[in-house]
């Protein structure tokens, strides 16, 4: 993140998981409930509420918005919105940049699905700031938009 220049906008999004046999309609529900109110289709934001699943969609869940900062509460705004969407999204984590003439992503996965947002929170806690960001998350595949 701090790669990019101060104020640069991204997002932290997650795969929809469908959960004990819901379709994507129950889990949005569901997902609505808890607090989330944005998705991204096929690259674009919209309003849980007004969206009406099409097959072949490609849907990934807002966790959160957010804009580059060099500070203490911007790194752990990151860090907590990192482990809800490693959470919500069984291991998996995406931070998309929107640059002024493109997007990147980041696909951060972890190793093992089976680990829990608590264990990866354990990881990221312990860490000083001398610490690279290589050495905390896994390699990323980016996508260039």
């Amino acid at each position: 993140m701090l790669s990019y220049p101060e104020g640069t906008r991204y997002t932290v999004l997650t795969p929809i998981r469908l959960r004990e046999d819901r379709t994507l309609q129950q889990q949005l529900e569901i997902d609505l409930k808890q607090g989330f109110n944005r998705i991204e289709v096929n690259g674009e934001m919209k309003r849980i509420d007004e969206y009406t699943p099409v097959a072949g969609d490609e849907v990934y869940l807002l966790v959160d918005r957010m804009a580059v900062a060099n500070t203490k509460d911007a790194i752990s705004r990151l860090t907590d919105s990192a482990e809800t969407a490693m959470y919500e999204g069984d291991g998996t984590c995406m931070l998309r940049f929107y640059l002024r003439t493109e997007q990147r992503s980041y696909t951060l996965s972890a190793r093992n699905s089976k680990r829990t947002a608590s264990s990866l929170k354990n990881r990221t806690t312990r860490c000083s700031r001398s610490t690279p960001l290589s050495a905390l998350v896994l390699p990323a595949k980016v996508s260039v938009r």
